[in-house]
């Protein structure tokens, strides 16, 4: 709790407070209100079927997803309510590096601080999904604060603690089996203890290579499941998803990625990010966080800023670059240039919680819902689904895709919806294609699908419904059901 003292030190702390309660609604209000979106579905269905590792990414968010629905059910609430617990946390470690750096002046910094993170697009609404950049950013952000303490009791009393290694080892460790994109602590760890002289006699010290075979046994699934077939992952990150090749310069996906990272991490944040790596900060504490935040925002960002010279580089997979800074800036954003963050944050807000709640709002001024945050019309497909395998008792449940057949396995609460596409994804580890050769099913597509997609797998395609997404009398998507008899599988 802020006391009356240290709350009579914080210029407008009513109205900051305010502000973190209105960005924390439009979380709560995203978690229980906004459908899930196509790679929500398709993750949840990944903890429908425990694994060591997965084709496009990392375990350990799908084992949590997994257990959660285990105890709480398909739904939403069990899809997301992790979003709101890392949330949480994530004050909490904004609380406590305030007060390592500020002392008893602490209020002054963690309010604002909340809601330069709370207003970033990225960091706000975009973690209320249940992708698993919310997971790997929380753990990367509590690693660093493990790894800080060390580096600051290392500095200022020449011995860190042993748990705090161990506990900042395991947890980025537990970071890299969630998003690969997680080495980029552990290389920022590295730089730091390289470069930063105070830091340097770790070098000598046996318990930092302890700590690092840690985080590397925890890969162990991953390493194992990509090597038992054929390392799946590693070529579809390095290779299949690089469509332009390798050192073929495309200005416009550097511009791109750019572009896109300054207007969803906010220009505003990114600018404090900037002063506070040139800052010259005089507590420990916060001298080594801005040395750690730097070199892990530098080698992240070098790494996928190459990428965009010749491939698409999507922001998000620079997301880690930011998480180490994030609790300093209310020092560095300050004066109008806060406030106009704040602004733009609760603006992009409003406007990315309406379109995947209520309407998409480019749609009414002619664009496309490009963001397709939340699927709407998700829960009125499950009926008419049931009522064609009551009626037809198809063999199995199928789409042409992972990401419409995804939806329709959440929707529906079966995890054995089958992928017809012979391109890699997921879904397709999961079947026996020659077990269903023969069989009928109940083909589901939207309307960007056609019977093309699916039709020369089976001898007869027969249409049996279609369920429009209609609001306010415009009409959104449409779901087409089939009943397609004599499955023949090739490819």
């Amino acid at each position: 709790m802020t006391t009356i003292a240290a709350a009579e030190r914080v210029p407008y702390l009513r109205l900051l407070q305010a502000l973190v309660a209105f960005f924390v609604l439009l979380r709560v209000l995203y978690v229980f209100f906004a459908g899930p979106s196509p790679d929500e579905a398709y993750y949840w269905l990944w903890g429908q079927h425990p694994g060591l590792s997965y084709y496009d990414h990392a375990p350990f968010h799908a084992w949590l997803l997994g257990i959660s629905d285990l105890i709480l059910g398909r739904s939403l609430f069990g899809l997301r309510w992790m979003t709101l617990a890392t949330l949480a946390g994530t004050a909490w470690i904004f609380r406590i590096w305030a007060e390592r750096y500020a002392g008893a002046d602490w209020p002054r910094w963690f309010w604002p601080g909340l809601v330069i993170l709370l207003a970033s697009p990225t960091f706000g609404i975009f973690s209320a999904l249940a992708f698993h950049d919310y997971m790997l950013v929380f753990l990367v952000l509590v690693s660093a604060h493990f790894f800080l303490t060390f580096f600051t009791d290392t500095v200022t009393q020449g011995r860190g603690k042993t748990i705090d290694l161990v506990l900042a080892a395991a947890l980025i460790g537990c970071a890299g089996l969630t998003k690969y994109n997680g080495v980029f602590l552990g290389l920022g760890v590295v730089a730091a203890i390289i470069t930063y002289r105070p830091l340097r006699p770790l070098l000598r010290d046996w318990r930092l290579y302890a700590a690092g075979a840690v985080t590397l046994a925890i890969q162990i699934p991953v390493l194992y499941w990509n090597a038992t077939q054929g390392w799946p992952s590693f070529r579809f990150h390095f290779s299949e998803r690089q469509t332009g090749g390798w050192l073929t310069l495309n200005p416009m996906t550097v511009l791109e990625f750019i572009g896109v990272s300054l207007l969803l991490i906010s220009p505003f944040a990114i600018w404090a990010m900037m002063r506070f790596f040139l800052s010259k900060p005089d507590v420990p504490f916060e001298k080594n966080g801005r040395v750690l935040a730097a070199w892990t925002f530098a080698l992240s960002t070098a790494v996928f800023l190459f990428i965009s010279l010749s491939n698409t580089s999507w922001w998000w997979w620079n997301i880690v670059a930011y998480v180490v800074a994030l609790p300093f800036l209310a020092k560095h954003l300050r004066g109008w240039a806060f406030w106009a963050h704040a602004v733009y944050g609760a603006i992009f807000g409003l406007y990315l919680l309406i379109s995947s709640t209520v309407f998409p709002i480019l749609i009414a001024f002619g664009g496309e819902d490009n963001f397709r945050l939340s699927l709407y019309g998700w829960d009125q497909i499950e009926a008419p689904i049931d009522a064609a395998i009551a009626e037809y008792h198809p063999d199995f449940i199928a789409s042409p895709g992972p990401e419409v057949g995804a939806i329709v396995a959440f929707a529906i609460d079966d995890p054995n919806l089958r992928a017809l596409t012979f391109q890699r994804n997921q879904l397709n580890y999961w079947w026996n294609r020659e077990e269903f050769r023969g069989k009928s099913a109940i083909v589901v597509i939207e309307q960007t699908r056609t019977t093309r997609d699916f039709e020369d797998q089976f001898t007869t395609v027969t249409p049996v419904g279609e369920v429009p997404i209609v609001r306010f009398g415009r009409e959104l998507n449409r779901y087409k059901l089939y009943f397609a008899e004599g499955y023949n599988p090739h490819g």
